[in-house]
């Protein structure tokens, strides 16, 4: 598995990890700011790190769906023709995520009013001590790289209602020395919306099914088996909601775009057909790609 990361400081690394039934196993992060992370130079590094392993060791590569990752992938499989690519399923989800945020704009406008309170209760040790004091605990703060972080953010603070609630109601909010501001009007207001609530509400119901599919690709073990029927199962749960409220069409639409550009490929609808649940079901019948999938199952078990 190898992804590429940079740090506050501008420093690129691509890190390298070894995956097999005794699990995880960090291998070496290659420092590469000096250089442009392209196919060719992914290359390189992946397939020095397969030498060092031993290349019929190694049988799956795990990356993103970035196009130097793809590039770098293709060719080492035209290296080594046993090997097989994967796309990180929990890339794929996040990048759904993040299309969610930056396409419905009635979504995203949720989430920054989320943003906006919690940028101002934490920007003040004295506003944040007086809201500990209310609230006896911490919200989440998003993470621009981990766009499933709004989702956790604004479910905090659903939780919070309440006490939120409370909070600005109370004397000793009004006594702060800013509470007259006009950034400190728009939170109270916020807060004190009832629609705000309400529709924040009905954001998690409908996002909840996909990030329960991201908390499953997110953790540890092997989740092939699993995956499609997750995916299968978190698309009912949103149909149904889309039944209700029409306003989540265009939700429907990234989930479907993003679940088969980004997230399912053969490997994962060949493990479904191997999955019990499939096997002995007519739902798997339906699977799109059930010829495909089978045709790889017939190129792996036939020598």
């Amino acid at each position: 598995m190898s992804d590429s990361w940079t740090d506050l400081k501008k420093w690129s690394f691509l890190n390298m990890i070894a995956y097999s039934p005794g699990g995880a196993l960090f291998l070496r992060s290659e420092e590469c700011s000096h250089a442009r992370l392209t196919g060719p130079y992914i290359f390189v590094i992946l397939d020095r790190e397969i030498q060092s392993v031993g290349q019929n060791l190694v049988v799956q590569i795990i990356s993103d769906n970035a196009f130097n990752y793809s590039s770098a992938l293709d060719t080492l499989i035209g290296k080594y023709r046993w090997l097989f690519k994967t796309r990180c399923a929990t890339y794929g989800i996040n990048l759904m995520l993040n299309e969610i945020y930056e396409k419905v704009f009635w979504v995203q406008e949720f989430f920054d009013e989320a943003k906006r309170i919690i940028d101002y209760l934490y920007k003040s040790i004295i506003v944040l001590q007086l809201m500990r004091s209310f609230t006896k605990k911490d919200l989440k703060y998003p993470y621009k790289t981990r766009f499933a972080s709004n989702f956790l953010m604004l479910q905090s603070i659903v939780e919070m209602e309440e006490k939120l609630r409370l909070l600005v109601a109370s004397a000793e909010w009004r006594s702060l020395r800013n509470s007259r501001s006009v950034e400190v009007d728009r939170v109270v207001y916020t807060i004190q919306r009832e629609s705000f609530w309400n529709d924040s509400k009905e954001i998690l119901r409908f996002i909840e099914p996909i990030i329960r599919v991201l908390r499953l690709v997110d953790g540890d073990g092997a989740t092939s088996g699993y995956l499609y029927e997750a995916m299968e199962r978190a698309r009912e749960v949103l149909e149904k909601l889309y039944e209700v409220d029409h306003r989540y069409n265009q939700i429907l639409d990234i989930f479907d775009k993003r679940r088969d550009k980004n997230i399912l490929g053969t490997i994962h609808y060949a493990a479904a057909i191997f999955n019990p649940t499939y096997f002995l079901s007519e739902r798997l019948k339906k699977i799109p790609q059930l010829k495909e999938a089978t045709n790889f199952i017939g190129e792996i078990l036939v020598p």
